[in-house]
């Protein structure tokens, strides 16, 4: 996964935007507003809650396990982790990130990376 991909995922904002200009209305009907900003309120919330307890531990396990299979320390790859999202630690992930944490460990080469 590419930093970039990241930071082009759309934001909340961008995708209630979108939604409003592929429903084709000038001036949405009230009850259609209301839906998308509920989608919005959810997408927001999503992108700032922390991960859970699962989210967290499963994202430790899979740290671990990239550490023993690529035959790199726990703590770069954790390092490596947190630089890529932009946090101090793990645990700061946001909640709406927890797949592409997943898919950043499963796809990275750690070894050609640190060596």
């Amino acid at each position: 996964m590419d930093p970039a991909d990241l930071k082009s995922r759309p934001s909340a904002d961008e995708l209630y935007t979108q939604a409003i200009k592929q429903l084709g209305f000038d001036n949405p009907p009230p009850a259609i507003l209301r839906l998308l900003a509920q989608g919005l309120k959810a997408l927001r919330e999503a992108d700032a809650a922390p991960l859970n307890e699962r989210e967290l531990q499963a994202i430790e396990n899979i740290i671990s396990y990239v550490s023993l299979f690529e035959k790199v320390d726990e703590a770069t790859v954790e390092a490596i982790v947190t630089a890529m999202f932009n946090v101090k630690d793990v645990k700061d992930i946001p909640s709406g990130h927890y797949e592409d944490a997943v898919c950043f460990l499963m796809e990275v080469d750690f070894t050609h990376l640190v060596n």
